[in-house]
């Protein structure tokens, strides 16, 4: 009797220590996860401002070229000229905008996509827990007949 006595209690132990354990790596895979998710935001950004300095030297160059050959033409103070670089300046804003957009939507989804790897470690965690009673020999099926019955 004794022998099995050591027995459920390695067993406790072992059970405990385990799910001790699977709490403590859930709980560095969700750091590791959003020092990981922090660093995709980061490198979004720097794509996007990446994106809008390359839209707004080519707006620059457009509008170089377009007052160069209003000069050329003799009509630097023309009508035409003031519409061209004021539609320029129109479609830049449109561009930056919709690059600001992409951005805002980029964080947005990986905002949701963190909050669910924090609410699937919490599960594992809950699960892990859950299950000590078992690993115990408590069978919550029988307990739950067990309490029906009396």
């Amino acid at each position: 009797m004794a022998t099995g006595t050591v027995i459920a209690v390695l067993s406790l132990i072992t059970a405990v220590a385990g799910t001790a354990v699977s709490i403590k790596q859930n709980r560095q895979a969700a750091d590791e996860r959003e020092k990981s998710e922090d660093l995709d935001r980061r490198q979004l950004d720097i794509e996007n401002q990446k994106r809008v300095a390359g839209t707004i030297e080519k707006a620059r160059v457009a509008r170089g070229q377009q007052i160069a050959a209003a000069n050329a033409a003799g009509a630097s103070d023309s009508s035409g000229l003031a519409g061209g670089l004021s539609s320029a300046g129109t479609q830049l804003a449109a561009n930056v905008g919709f690059a600001q957009q992409v951005s805002d939507q980029n964080r947005f989804s990986n905002s949701l996509i963190s909050k669910a790897n924090k609410f699937t470690a919490r599960a594992n965690t809950s699960t892990a827990i859950a299950s000590l009673p078992s690993s115990f020999g408590f069978d919550p099926a029988s307990s739950a007949e067990l309490l029906r019955n009396t």
